[in-house]
């Protein structure tokens, strides 16, 4: 029997987000298909290890790749040994033939020669940009809110880094040093450690591997949603005309400009007495918060935060709703705006990677990533054209999505 050693920093239900969802739906359908599973995370959660019924979970100290301080360097060089012990001792108690990493947030990915040391397959299917960028993802967020077309040269990345981290003097003057090791040890991870590297979209691969060079199989495997059979119809436009936000109200996920465009719409009577808004999912303490705590005040009629959400409770929150809102600054492929497709809704979505499941004016609306005038140009046109809506509706519903089984097909093609 094949077994799979799945690395994701988080898995569902611990988390509700992307990778973790993703992870485990991966990992529960190779085990339908008589795959033996177990997952390395770092994140130590008892009632995970309780409740899953899919194969062990394995737990790692953090041992972090990042070096935003001397101290954490000196940390990690403590840590490492007793982090390789551990590793080597999983290794033996679960024997995999194929490791597949998802995230390896917390880990020091230079541990992974151990695998290679076995002769273990390793699949790196690539979510994040953490490979190519110390932050992990692609935006920026100082000293203007925006998205960074990658790692050009290493003085782009330095100043980037002085805007975003605290640091003295030693960690400054040794910033090229650190720089340049990270975009080695991204070089060496493609060339000698990976096998086989697994991307979700085709625009995301191209951007990743103008920055790291590998001769690797590549494949583009589309994460498939596992919702009951898809019931294709046409929404109709209907008044109170319901608006939705899904996912963490972050930054990267562009809630500043969804809470922009939607106070000036409110602030309009001749909208606002035409909508209903809700927001789904977690909310942390920060700027957004006391926006959205405003406009729930200001409007108890027409705007509603609903906490978070997990898939389950997808079915119940979307079925009136009329159009998802997607307005990210960085993505790489976006299970969200698979799942407002899936659920016959069109959508307005910024144009981060994979996107394109989104043909403009066809099932939904295309606009650029940080473009809040825009959001509300279209919000009042489609509000404002039941006709266009309907267009739009008809279109979403004939979208083909990916199927989960599909997914788990071109994987175990790809392990082979």
């Amino acid at each position: 029997m094949k077994r799979v050693l799945f690395i994701s920093d988080k898995i569902w239900p611990e988390d509700n987000s992307g990778i973790p969802i993703i992870t485990y739906k991966q990992a529960f359908y190779l085990k339908k298909m008589q795959y033996e599973i177990a997952f390395l995370n770092v994140s130590e959660n008892k009632e995970i290890v309780k409740n899953n019924e899919i194969g062990k979970i394995y737990f790692l100290p953090v041992y972090n790749q990042n070096f935003v301080s001397i101290k954490s360097l000196i940390r990690n060089l403590i840590t490492k040994k007793h982090v390789i012990n551990k590793l080597n001792k999983i290794l033996d108690d679960f024997k995999p033939n194929i490791i597949h990493i998802n995230s390896y947030f917390g880990i020091n990915p230079m541990i992974f020669k151990e695998f290679k040391k076995r002769n273990i397959k390793v699949i790196r299917e690539v979510w994040f940009d953490e490979d190519i960028c110390f932050k992990q993802n692609l935006l920026i967020e100082k000293p203007q809110i925006q998205t960074c077309t990658g790692p050009e040269n290493i003085k782009k990345c330095k100043q980037c880094f002085m805007n975003h981290y605290k640091s003295n003097l030693i960690t400054r003057l040794s910033l090229n040093i650190l720089l340049r090791n990270q975009k080695h040890k991204a070089q060496y991870l493609y060339q000698n450690i990976y096998d086989k590297i697994v991307f979700p979209d085709e625009d995301f691969k191209n951007m990743f591997l103008k920055y790291i060079n590998t001769n690797n199989s590549i494949a583009i495997i589309n994460h498939g949603l596992d919702f009951s059979e898809r019931k294709h119809y046409v929404r109709k436009y209907n008044i109170p005309f319901r608006i939705v936000f899904l996912g963490s109200l972050i930054t990267r996920k562009g809630i500043d400009i969804f809470l922009k465009s939607i106070e000036e719409l409110l602030q309009d009577n001749f909208y606002k007495d035409k909508i209903e808004v809700y927001i789904y999912g977690y909310m942390f303490d920060n700027e957004y918060a006391q926006i959205i705590k405003k406009l729930r005040k200001l409007y108890p009629n027409h705007f509603f935060y609903e906490g978070n959400y997990t898939p389950d409770d997808l079915n119940n929150i979307l079925k009136d709703k009329y159009l998802g809102i997607v307005p990210s600054y960085s993505e790489t492929y976006c299970r969200v705006l698979r799942e407002f497709v899936y659920y016959n809704i069109p959508v307005i979505t910024t144009n981060f990677y994979g996107h394109k499941i989104i043909k403009n004016n066809e099932n939904g609306i295309i606009i650029k990533t940080g473009d809040a005038m825009a959001l509300l140009s279209n919000l009042k046109n489609i509000i404002n054209n039941q006709d266009f809506y309907n267009r739009l509706a008809n279109g979403v519903s004939n979208t083909k999505l990916p199927t989960i089984q599909e997914e788990i097909n071109a994987l175990i093609d790809f392990y082979s």
